[in-house]
């Protein structure tokens, strides 16, 4: 589990979500992850974790995958409502405010392996109308496929079976897959989805197939009736960021990413 501080979805009561809600106000990707968090406890899912400030000036929301955390931090929050945010027994990601990345920076100093930026973007409008013939959905029959493309190509990029329960596609090159990626979470109610994971075959880069994929899940996601789309993509990955803004994306915030090693 998360820092001990941090408590379950399903231990959240009805005030304390209505705060969060009234918090994160319409921020296209705040407020995305946490009526998400809602919808999987539905689903008998409480794999999110929160904490609020004391005082209702800050949030942490925490999410735990098959093999990390990643957490991230919004408003006024102290150095142990930070330092609660931090695993304690996994390997993690955080995505912090600036200023709380300078608070935790001793406290973290020692797992710290990475440090980068984290660019947040925006779609509400414009990106393709039709998906791309050579896209085209991956189900749970291609996990062998989608989870041994990842595992050769980019073993340190998550890849769960449930990310195929949302439309997850793939581009195809003579039958074979060159590249891959698709909806993180999605939330009928807002209209928005999180996509990402968009990974090109290292032979096949510089030929624009993630601009290709995002188009084609954006047709895709459209048709189903979400309006808005945004993603995070590392700075260091230029790449990856000029394509997206080729696509229509703009920048909406950028954040201090850390990928933590375990205790």
């Amino acid at each position: 589990m998360s820092g001990s501080r941090l408590v379950p979805g399903s231990a959240l009561g009805s005030d304390a979500i209505g705060w969060i809600r009234s918090f994160l106000g319409d921020h296209p990707v705040h407020r995305l992850y946490f009526e998400c968090a809602l919808d999987a406890l539905a689903q008998d899912v409480d794999n999110r974790f929160f904490l609020l400030d004391p005082d209702r000036r800050g949030l942490v929301q925490s999410i735990e995958f098959d093999r990390q955390v990643i957490a991230t931090t919004v408003g006024a929050l102290s150095p142990q409502d930070l330092a609660a945010s931090v695993p304690e027994a996994a390997p993690g990601e955080l995505h912090l405010e600036a200023r709380h990345a300078s608070a935790l920076a001793s406290y973290c100093a020692t797992r710290i392996e990475e440090v980068d930026t984290l660019r947040y973007y925006l779609l509400e409008e414009g990106g393709s109308d039709t998906p791309d013939p050579c896209c085209r959905l991956l189900v749970n029959d291609d996990l062998g496929l989608v989870s041994a493309f990842f595992a050769a190509h980019y073993p340190r990029t998550i890849f769960s079976a449930w990310m195929l329960d949302e439309p997850f596609l793939g581009l195809f090159e003579d039958g074979e897959l060159v590249a891959a990626g698709g909806t993180v979470c999605r939330h009928a109610g807002l209209g928005a989805a999180n996509i990402g994971n968009f990974l090109t075959h290292p032979s096949r880069r510089g030929r624009s197939l993630a601009r290709r994929l995002v188009g084609s899940l954006v047709a895709t996601l459209r048709r189903q009736g979400i309006a808005r789309f945004t993603l995070g993509v590392a700075e260091s990955n230029r790449r990856a960021w000029r394509a997206y803004e080729a696509a229509g994306f703009r920048l909406l915030e950028s954040r201090v990413q850390w990928s933590l090693a375990a205790p």
